[in-house]
């Protein structure tokens, strides 16, 4: 009965008060690319004032398809 239910351990990259995180739960088969472009569109032009940034949800420790990497040495120059 009722809604699907989750637990959201998040732990924001960026915690502050002027910054907010929701999940949009759709259904089966549903084209998310799609999902995602409409809400791109629909923050743009009923909220332009917004800065979002709609993506995918990531069960990872980083999002999907990225690497977080350290790189360490005594010169900066070498590593880059």
């Amino acid at each position: 009965n009722g809604g699907p239910r989750i637990v959201l351990g998040l732990n924001p990259p960026l915690p502050a008060p002027n910054i907010a995180y929701f999940t949009v739960s759709v259904r089966d088969g549903a084209n998310l690319d799609a999902v995602i472009e409409r809400t791109r569109h629909f923050i743009l032009t009923q909220h332009p004032e917004v800065e979002a940034q709609p993506k995918r949800f990531s069960m990872g420790t980083t999002e999907a398809g990225i690497a977080v990497y350290r790189v360490i040495g005594p010169d900066e120059k070498v590593l880059r």
